[in-house]
């Protein structure tokens, strides 16, 4: 064998060395996003795969809705249908993705924060948030209504998917908002509180 060729492998082997323990190195918390900035580009090629550690999810969050109907009675809770399963054209098109993801994390991140405002006190600051308005405007303007529905209002559950030996857990319920906006009864009317352990 040549002295090129060996210095080839060998240079092959450092290089695959260098990349396991760069990759290695990028796994621990400590010390995770640190390795890429220093190596700047190149960091793209460095796989983490913390995406199901070190906390990994172990529920899934419902969204749900009801209306309010003229004789002021409320209709069930509707769950909002997930996605349809994906499709080998959805690794090319598949525009429907983004508004999944931004109502898989509207409800998410409303989830954590009426926990967290709640306990501070603060239930009313969620009106304004983002997540609230984002799946307020969902439920009203991309969800089918009774036509003689007269307002909406949703809720935010959370389950073990699969496992059916815990309850669903209420996390959040919305106010009640008119869907006519021309409306003279006050826009909105609140619950006792946002969250509660049962949905009436």
């Amino acid at each position: 064998m040549t002295i090129p060729r060996v210095a080839a492998r060998y240079s092959l082997y450092a290089a695959l060395a260098a990349g396991v323990y760069v990759t290695a190195m990028s796994q621990i918390p400590e010390r995770n996003y640190q390795w890429p900035r220093k190596l700047g580009p190149a960091s793209a090629f460095i796989p983490v795969w913390t995406f199901f550690g070190p906390n990994p999810g172990v529920h899934d969050n419902h969204l749900l809705y009801r209306h309010e109907l003229p004789s002021g009675s409320l209709t069930p809770w509707q769950e909002v249908e997930p996605p349809r399963g994906r499709r080998l054209t959805h690794m090319v098109w598949n525009p429907g993705a983004r508004q999944n993801k931004a109502i898989t994390d509207a409800v998410g991140y409303l989830a954590m924060l009426a926990s967290d405002l709640g306990k501070a006190g603060q239930d009313n600051a969620i009106h304004n948030t983002s997540a609230y308005q984002t799946l307020l405007t969902f439920v009203t303007n991309h969800q089918p209504h009774p036509p003689q529905a007269r307002a909406v209002q949703f809720l935010i559950a959370r389950s073990t998917g699969c496992e059916e030996t815990e309850e669903p857990r209420l996390l959040f319920v919305s106010d009640t908002h008119d869907l006519n906006p021309g409306s003279t009864r006050p826009r909105t009317r609140k619950p006792r509180r946002h969250l509660v352990g049962k949905a009436a």
